[in-house]
């Protein structure tokens, strides 16, 4: 999965521009951000999976629409989402429309035996799992009676031949549909589980403000410009994969007109040979 970045100054120098975007950061929580990028830059690509590419406007859309279905199947602030799902569309647009409803999404690690995910799914105890179609199997018991929504890993799979109930979830609400709710930014957003070394795994809680502060503290780290290209190779169930993820969104100052955008990659090895050639600029992403 490739994501373009924000503008062709982005995250140049600290100063006041690092100011202004912390001072944007804390007040506003990842369901505004989320919404402001789109209008800002409607047109432009925001993610490449696969052979398909999503621009903002879409992505907006798409991620309204999931959270309406997701509204009218009973999910609301602090309901947790459980998602064993691969890097690509449907993650992404996860974590963005549980913020928009204030909910808890709960990445879960693929790299877990079943037994591990069993645990964590019953003391997180998620009211819907979201699961890849090549990890069903992994999620076994541990979904007990739970509702779970497959994705297929096909990212040109529309969904129009039954086998992807993601993708049949969105189109199940209207493109005109909208959510109405705000929450408030210092909801939790994101719970993840650490690896359990002295014992079981705990769930950690992420707020939407933490995670928009420190998406811009790294940001403006960053020299980005309109061709800039983020190949996400980090998996995103983990805090490696999303920092580097919401700071790709953050990467976008007032005055920018440029976004570029994201690629994610598969468990199964790296990302197609093209992904490599579609990239104008590929630079370090370690701040420096």
């Amino acid at each position: 999965m490739t994501m373009p970045q924000a503008g062709a100054d982005a995250g140049r120098g600290m100063g006041s521009g690092m100011d202004a975007h912390i001072d944007m950061a804390t007040t506003l929580g990842a369901a505004a951000w989320s919404r402001r990028i789109a209008r800002r830059f409607p047109g432009h690509a925001a993610i490449i999976d696969g052979q398909r590419t999503i621009s903002y406007a879409e992505l907006d859309q798409r991620v309204e629409r999931l959270a309406v279905a997701l509204d009218a199947r009973g999910i609301g602030p602090g309901d947790r989402v459980a998602a064993l799902l691969v890097n690509g569309l449907p993650l992404v647009e996860l974590y963005l429309a549980t913020a928009r409803l204030g909910a808890i999404l709960l990445p879960l690690n693929w790299r877990l035996a079943e037994a591990e995910l069993a645990w964590i799914v019953g003391n997180a105890e998620p009211k819907i799992v979201f699961v890849s179609g090549s990890l069903l199997a992994l999620i076994g018991t541990a979904a007990g009676k739970l509702s779970v929504i497959v994705a297929g890993d096909d990212p040109e799979n529309d969904g129009a031949d039954g086998d992807n109930a993601y993708e049949a979830l969105i189109a199940s609400v209207d493109e005109t549909a909208r959510l109405d709710r705000d929450p408030a930014p210092d909801l939790p957003w994101i719970m993840l589980y650490t690896s359990g070394t002295t014992g079981r795994p705990k769930g950690c809680l992420l707020s939407q403000q933490g995670q928009v502060v420190s998406a811009y503290a790294m940001a403006s780290q960053w020299q980005s410009d309109e061709h800039t290209r983020l190949l996400l190779s980090l998996p995103l169930f983990h805090v490696g994969g999303t920092g580097l993820l919401f700071a790709h969104l953050a990467s976008e100052p007032p005055s920018s007109s440029h976004h570029a955008p994201l690629t994610p990659r598969s468990p199964g090895g790296w990302p197609r040979p093209w992904n490599a050639t579609r990239l104008p600029s590929c630079r370090n992403i370690i701040p420096r």
